[in-house]
This record gives structure tokens, sequence and C-alpha cells, in this order.
């Protein structure tokens, strides 16, 4: 944890050496573009001591300026504690959703609706999931963005209903 707070900290001034003349407030055309993505994504399960960590690439499509539909797919470790044993497993997920940009500037409160598949190999059970959730998207210049989103996120197999689980992604990528 301390060598990714170094390393963020480190690309910051790179962050603003990168971004163009236009402000974070400038009105901004994303349209026509594609995204490119890679994504880093923590989720918890707030009823039971379960976390997940994954990381994957996605890839996106900007319909209109404020109008984007994307994939990703990611794997990463789910890990629980079971009184005073801690295990894990692998875990891989899928996921499609709509991004709505409110703002047509560069800085843009965001509003996603979405779902996914996640496989766990070890069990051989997939959880299918909705979610909703808000963030904020970053244009930092003609070609690379930054995302972070907060999701609530129902999880759901057949057979059981739905399990409430928080997911905090953060995503950079390029535009083409």
């Amino acid at each position: 944890m301390k060598k990714l707070t170094m390393l963020g900290i480190a690309m910051l001034p790179l962050l603003g050496a990168m971004a163009s003349r236009g402000g974070p407030t400038d009105e901004f055309s994303r349209a026509g573009k594609w995204d490119a993505y890679a994504i880093g994504q923590y989720g918890t399960l707030p009823l039971v001591d379960v976390s997940a960590l994954e990381a994957g690439v996605g890839v996106g499509y900007n319909m209109i300026d404020q109008l984007n539909i994307n994939a990703d797919l990611e794997g990463g470790s789910i890990g629980a504690g079971i009184g005073g044993i801690t295990v894990s497993s692998t875990l891989l997920s899928g996921h499609l959703a709509l991004d709505y940009n409110i703002l047509k500037t560069r800085l843009t409160p965001l509003l996603t609706v979405g779902g996914g598949l996640y496989y766990l190999p070890i069990a051989s059970a997939s959880l299918y999931s909705v979610d909703l959730g808000a963030g904020v998207r970053w244009d930092i210049n003609d070609r690379w963005f930054a995302k972070a989103v907060y999701q609530p996120t129902l999880l759901m197999h057949s057979g059981i209903g739905g399990i409430p689980a928080h997911v905090f992604s953060v995503c950079i990528g390029i535009k083409f």
C-alpha cells in the first residue's frame, strides 16, 4: 500500500505536465472517440468479512459527448476471514456499463449503470451483478483520461437472493 501511495504521488507532476491548456471547466467534446483503459477495483461485502481486489483492461465508446458505453475484464483475488483464519481464491469478472457524463467539460461528475458476472473457479460458481454508481471523469488532455467510481452493487446467484456489495473502481486510459 505504501509503494502504491508513493507511486501515485510521483505521478502527479507527470499528470500535470500532460494536461492541456484547456481548464477542467472548459467545454470539451469526447463524442465519437474510443477509450482503452486499465482498471483497478476493490470490493467488499458489508454483511460478512469478504473483500476482493482486481485489475484488468477495458474498452469504451463515446456515443455522444455525455454518453459512454464500456466493457471490462478483470482478474484478481477474493478473501474471507472466518474466525481467525483467512482464506483467498481467484476471482474473474466481466462488466458492461453505460456512463452518463453530466457536464460537457474535461472534469465532470458521472452516473453509471451496469451489470456483470463474477466467477469463482475454486467453487465453479458464478454471481451476477447489477450496479448503479457515481463518480468523476477527468479528461486530462485530448489523449489521456482518468475515472474514479463508487458502485453499490447487488450480487445474485441462483438459489439465493441479492447480496449487497460496495465496489470502488479507478481507471486510467487513452482515447483514440
